[in-house]
């Protein structure tokens, strides 16, 4: 995916969830410094500003790559609900409020941000990507528009 968009290029902040689920991430040395910080938590608990002060500046990050996945049951329909569920956090915590793209889009056509408290916007700078996983089955699909959410200045 990085070879054919490029949605990662040099500065970019970038949050990865679900990178090692349920276990401590061991940051090797050789590729990494102090900029790296690793978390261990439950994302379905873990409030946007808890997150955002991880960012450099606290200013969000310009990469999101969720590839979270659910303890898998084997019951497909289950597994890509819990999977849908997943994913719809990581978008809360990327564009902030709803996880419905409409109410997302309203609310910034209506305000400069000024309206709504910090927690509620997302961790996702502006002109920044956000990558999710699903897992899918016939009767849970996951479908977005392809949409653009430009974030207006006040």
């Amino acid at each position: 995916m990085q070879k054919q968009y490029k949605v990662i290029k040099p500065g970019s902040s970038i949050l990865d969830l679900g990178c090692a689920p349920e276990q401590k991430v061991k940051v090797p040395s050789l590729h990494c410094d102090a900029r790296v910080r690793t978390v261990c938590a439950d994302v379905m608990n873990l409030p946007k500003c808890q997150v955002k002060a991880l960012s450099p500046q606290q200013l969000g990050f310009s990469v999101i790559l969720s590839d979270m996945c659910p303890l898998v049951s084997g019951i497909t329909t289950k597994d890509a609900a819990l999977s849908a569920e997943l994913g719809m956090r990581a978008l809360d915590l990327a564009v902030g409020g709803t996880a419905i793209l409409d109410d997302i889009i309203q609310r910034e056509r209506q305000s400069d941000g000024s309206d709504s408290s910090p927690d509620d916007r997302g961790v996702l700078k502006r002109g920044g990507h956000l990558i999710i996983k699903f897992l899918e089955s016939e009767d849970v699909q996951v479908e977005f528009a392809n949409h653009s959410l430009e974030r207006h200045h006040g």
